[in-house]
């Protein structure tokens, strides 16, 4: 997923982002971090970075008492750690099925405009119909398909493949956001065994999954509620 572009580097474009975005995440009934599934914590330092850059910005744009090198450089910094953190988020709210147009300009996230020569092929607009049975020993069976094929794994059409975001919990644990699901994995076919492993017998596995077009990748689908199964 190419992010180049959503943060700016100038200056003072970038700390009116921070003003920009770390509003607009407050806002709102129920508060827009809310619906876009993110951690309030998140949510949080993302306005500390802001504040941060503000404190910041006040000495940098008074040219003749207080802008200096030093100052400058505290900016970069601020930019360079808020970069690393934020990524993750903005790559978050790219995917996330409940993110909206608007969503999109406020963050600068281009929304899959395709470069390709040949048309490409249809959406997968719809999120797949998962089964998950366990194998033993950490291996989990994983069964995706269509909701037309009631019987047999199928996939929209050639070259998706199936993405997948999960994690594993105490057996006890409630779902994570989907944010928390950090661990990824690809497969090229509809029916495959996430090999999880012995020592994660008995934790929770939540996961959500998505038909994915890695050659249209604006063209993948939604993700599916959370998934759950005991790993065994």
């Amino acid at each position: 997923m190419k992010t180049q572009g959503r943060i700016p580097r100038v200056i003072s474009a970038f700390v009116a982002y921070l003003n920009n975005t770390a509003d607009y995440l407050f806002e709102e009934s129920p508060k827009n971090w809310e619906r876009l599934n993110l951690l309030e914590a998140d949510a949080k330092k993302w306005s500390e970075y802001r504040g941060q850059a503000n404190t910041l910005y006040t000495k940098y744009t008074n040219k003749k008492e207080t802008r200096t090198t030093a100052i400058k450089d505290k900016l970069r910094d601020v930019q360079k750690k808020f970069n690393t953190f934020g990524q993750p988020i903005l790559d978050h709210i790219a995917t996330w099925r409940g993110s909206t147009i608007d969503d999109f300009e406020v963050f600068r996230i281009k929304a899959g405009a395709l470069r390709d020569t040949e048309p490409s092929p249809a959406p997968a607009i719809t999120d797949p119909m998962i089964g998950l049975i366990n194998l033993g020993g950490g291996d989990l069976d994983v069964k995706c398909r269509l909701n037309k094929d009631q019987t047999r794994p199928s996939v929209p059409h050639k070259g998706v493949m199936v993405q997948v975001q999960y994690a594993l919990t105490a057996a006890n644990d409630p779902a994570p956001p989907f944010i928390q699901c950090v661990t990824q994995f690809l497969s090229t076919h509809a029916h495959f065994i996430l090999h999880l492993g012995v020592a994660e017998v008995g934790k929770r596995f939540y996961g959500y999954f998505r038909w994915y077009d890695s050659a249209h990748p604006a063209n993948s689908g939604p993700w599916t509620p959370v998934q759950t199964i005991i790993v065994a």
